[in-house]
């Protein structure tokens, strides 16, 4: 995916961190859209180790953005 070479590494480091810290949780995503990232931190979690001791959650209403003033116009992202 395009931003992958951005995204990565910072989810690597909050991976590192949480599993250092000993304040591993549960991973919940909100606005999913196509899931890369939601796929990604398993499988940075399952490469540390720690996939079996988290529960992964994906919420997206698949709707698209509501209504706003900004650059985005209602439907935007919607999957």
């Amino acid at each position: 995916f395009k931003d992958n070479a951005k995204r990565m590494p910072v989810f690597q480091a909050a991976f590192r961190t949480a599993v250092a810290s000993g304040n591993l949780g549960d991973y919940l995503e909100f606005g999913v859209a196509r899931g890369t990232s939601l796929i990604s931190a398993h499988e940075i979690a399952r490469s540390l180790g720690v996939a079996d001791r988290m529960r992964f959650h994906a919420f997206d209403s698949f709707e698209g953005l509501p209504a706003s003033e900004g650059d985005f116009v209602t439907g935007d992202m919607s999957y």
